[in-house]
Formats: structure tokens, sequence, C-alpha cells
């Protein structure tokens, strides 16, 4: 039986398999997490709304086509924003289950299409949820580095100044003590720059020739 000690993954086939259950879904969800699900069912609902509708001439057409854009946008933001509050309560736990379950809510929005390419935050998430998922293989002490990481102001800063740091390597600009500094301080781990070297979203300079030249070693512990 499911329980508020069950995987998120489990959780969330109990809730698609029985959403009439409300009793035991108030049991084994936070309200944050449930606000999130009926948020989704909400999105889709009135996905399979829309192409049923049909009106009596152009105009009416054009006036229900930007009646479902105004909704689709306010459910957006509105499923971003709970979202974002989650994800922000995970990550102040600190614990390798909470970045797992980031993982979980990060999938399940990218399987569904919803919202995931409609902001910013997602694609930064999706690198940070592979640094880390490189680092729990990687890590031969048991430390994983981005669970310093306590909130998504904290993960989205440390994403743009890896990023600055990789645009001035590709165009031979040395590293400065601020940057290298900010690094071991961060306590950050070679695999963050290896995973956003390899993002092709990211537009970098002589990317190719960036990675075989990486000078990944200065960069652990400290060094």
């Amino acid at each position: 039986m499911v329980g508020e000690k069950s995987s998120l993954i489990d959780r969330i086939k109990y809730y698609m398999d029985n959403p009439e259950d409300k009793d035991t879904l108030k049991n084994i969800f936070t309200a944050e997490e449930l606000d999130i699900l009926y948020t989704i069912s909400e999105f889709e609902r009135m996905e399979a709304e829309i192409p049923q509708k049909k009106g009596k001439d152009a105009a009416e057409e054009v006036e229900i086509f930007l009646t479902g854009v105004d909704r689709e946008k306010e459910i957006s933001f509105r499923l971003k924003e709970k979202v974002m509050c989650q994800l922000d309560i995970l990550l102040g736990k600190g614990s390798t289950e909470a970045w797992i379950e980031m993982m979980t809510w990060y999938r399940l929005l990218k399987n569904k299409k919803l919202i995931i390419e409609s902001f910013w935050e997602f694609p930064v998430l999706e690198n940070m949820l592979k640094i880390f998922s490189e680092e729990t293989k990687s890590m031969k002490n048991g430390e994983i580095f981005v669970l310093a990481l306590r909130n998504m102001k904290e993960l989205t800063e440390m994403y743009f100044r890896m990023v600055f740091m990789l645009r001035r390597m590709a165009y031979g600009a040395e590293v400065t003590d601020e940057i290298v500094d900010y690094i071991t301080g961060k306590e950050l781990f070679p695999v963050f720059i290896k995973v956003m070297a390899e993002d092709s979203s990211i537009e970098i300079h002589d990317r190719e020739n960036l990675l075989n030249e990486l000078p990944l070693g200065r960069y652990k512990n400290g060094t």
C-alpha cells in the first residue's frame, strides 16, 4: 500500500490511478505537492477542451483561440510558480533524496510536455540535474557538492557564473582569482564544467577545442 514514505514516483502513480481518492492523497502528499498535481490536471483538461470548441464564424473562432491562449498563459505561470516553490523546499533539504524528487518532478513535466520549454529556469535545472547525476557516479568519497545549493536563486546564480567562466576560457582569457575563489568556495566538482561545456544550447566559442583542453584537474579540491 502506498504511503507518505513511498517514493514520489509511486505516489504520483497512485494519484494518476486514483484521482478521486482525496483522503489518501491528502495523507501521502504535502499540500504543495498536491497543488502541483492539481494544476497539471487543470492544464491537461484545458488542452483537451480547446480542440472541441468551435465558433459560429471566423470572429468567434479567433475569440476562442485568444481566450485559450490567455488561459494557457495563466495556468502556465501558476504551475511554474508552484513548481519553483517545491524546488526551493527540496533544495533546502540538501539531500540526495530531495534531488531525486526534483528529477522526478522535472521528468513528469517533460514527459507531459508542460512548461519546460516556456521558462528559462528549466533548461538550467536540467543541466544541474545532469551534474547531480554525474556527481553521484563520480564521487568516490560520497560527497556531492551540488547539495550545497539550497534554493533556486543559488542554483541559477551558480549556473550563470559557470557559463561566464566557460566563455572566458573559450576565448583564451585567464581565469581570474575571483572566479577560482568562487569555484573553490562553493566546492565545485569538475563535472560542473564538463556538463555545461557539452550543452549545445550555451553559446561557447570553439567548443570542441575547449572540451579537449579543459583543465579539469586544477579545480579538484580547490587546487
